[in-house]
């Protein structure tokens, strides 16, 4: 059984949470090089072997997260760029380019 911690000075408890986030940080770090590794693996058996490939599968899946997401993902588009138009519009007033077309 451990001892219980001591409470300890400010600066050793900032080094704890910098250690501690530089232990998530690797780990986080090393799941995504697991990922990748397991996709590149995958990925060579597959252009070894593509007879194994379940075409059916893979293309429903294209149709899901491609085809059937360009609704969300124009209007999406649609409310970003008002928000730049938006901003835009406010950043060209404050350096005098307003909207005075009279002469």
């Amino acid at each position: 059984m451990r001892p219980p911690a001591r409470a300890g000075s400010a600066f050793v408890q900032q080094v704890a949470l910098i250690g501690r986030a530089t232990v998530a940080i690797v780990q986080n770090f090393g799941q995504f090089l697991d990922f990748v590794g397991m996709v590149l693996i995958r990925g060579g058996l597959l252009a070894a072997n593509p007879q194994k490939m379940r075409w059916t599968a893979f293309s429903r899946h294209i149709e899901q997260t491609g085809f059937n997401a360009l609704p969300i993902i124009g209007l999406m588009s649609f409310l970003i760029g008002l928000v730049i138009v938006q901003q835009g519009a406010y950043q060209l007033k404050r350096f005098g380019a307003g909207r005075s077309w009279s002469t």
